[in-house]
């Protein structure tokens, strides 16, 4: 029995020099203890509150930064704003859903954070910039009509280091208008590549486009959406101009590369070049892939022939290893035709 209500033996003996009255009271206590357990029990089967312990601790260190995601809406229901926010309220507000962006969720979760963030208002609208690079308030920031405030996240971006986030969302909004401010920003903004190629300001930017990516063949200067710089330098070039380009690129690519051992980014780059009819890429391709990865890179490349299968693809590229062109007009490799014999006298 003693032990039933948690006590020991020792305190056994001073309950019988000391009478009762401190065994009823401990026993009251006990149940007043386990009343409120069974409250806050039923609470959290009703979902009126959550515990941040089985959010964070409980759910995120343990289960890869994604939580339960029951109790990822539970916990996002009660985040809310009073009535009649002050500046301090409604900055308090953003900071708690801001810190959601540790959590992996999904899309549905994010769409009902961003209806929470948008919550604060159009007149809030400028709150929302430190955020932007957390997606559903890029999303609020369209939804409360950031799309029509571009000078917003002009001066966000000028007062920034690079934001591919910010970039993005202009890129999204951006229209003719902007071309100038795009152009000019490009090289700061590689992000910026996004607008390019919606307003269609590849050839404008086709000076700055083979400068960057040249510069990152020689492995000192990559930067994000390199390939997404590469493909729209190839695409505006006349095509007199895009085989020296590809070629050139290439070797010093494969040279840099080549020094510090990266032999995965050599492949990715040289299945990007394999398309654009660069057959030194397109042997270097091929022959990683035999090696390394047939079930993956090898299928790629096999679109790139006539070949009807894998086995005859294998077949026709080592026989044809050293003797293949690039057909532009079908835009397959072929085998070089063989020189016509010398006419007889």
């Amino acid at each position: 029995m003693w032990k039933r209500i948690g006590l020991c033996a020792g305190c056994v003996s001073l309950i019988a020099v000391a009478g009762c009255s401190s065994l009823s009271g401990r026993i009251g206590e006990l149940e007043e203890e386990t009343a409120r357990l069974r409250q806050e029990l039923a609470a959290l089967q009703r979902g009126d509150t959550v515990k941040i312990a089985d959010l964070f601790e409980l759910y995120w260190d343990n289960n890869y930064n994604r939580l339960n995601p029951v109790l990822q809406r539970r916990y996002l229901d009660t985040i809310v704003l009073p009535d009649k926010p002050s500046p301090g309220d409604i900055d308090a507000y953003l900071t708690k859903l801001y810190t959601l962006r540790r959590i992996n969720s999904d899309g549905d979760f994010q769409t009902l954070l961003a209806a929470k963030v948008a919550a604060v208002g159009r007149e809030n609208l400028e709150k929302l910039l430190i955020y932007l690079d957390f997606d559903p308030f890029s999303r609020a920031f369209i939804m409360l009509g950031g799309g029509e405030r571009k000078e917003l996240l002009r001066t966000a971006l000028g007062r920034s280091g690079r934001n591919s986030q910010l970039a993005n969302l202009y890129s999204e909004i951006a229209d003719a208008s902007d071309a100038d401010y795009i152009l000019g920003m490009l090289e700061r903004e590689p992000g910026f590549i996004n607008a390019v190629k919606r307003l269609r300001l590849e050839k404008q930017a086709l000076p700055v486009l083979k400068k960057r990516v040249m510069e990152a063949a020689d492995g000192n200067r990559s930067f994000n959406y390199e390939n997404e710089w590469l493909r729209s330098a190839v695409d505006a070039m006349p095509p007199d101009e895009q085989e020296a380009f590809i070629g050139s690129y290439w070797t010093k690519f494969q040279r840099s590369r080549n020094r510090s051992n990266n032999d995965w980014e050599l492949r990715e780059r040289a299945q990007l070049l394999s398309g654009f009819g660069c057959v030194p890429a397109f042997r270097y391709a091929v022959e990683a892939a035999m090696r390394q990865d047939r079930n993956n890179y090898l299928q790629r490349l096999l679109a790139l022939s006539a070949c009807p299968s894998m086995e005859e693809f294998v077949v026709w590229f080592r026989d044809n290893r050293d003797n293949l062109v690039f057909d532009s007009e079908e835009g397959i490799y072929k085998a070089a035709p063989a020189p016509s014999a010398p006419a007889q006298k």
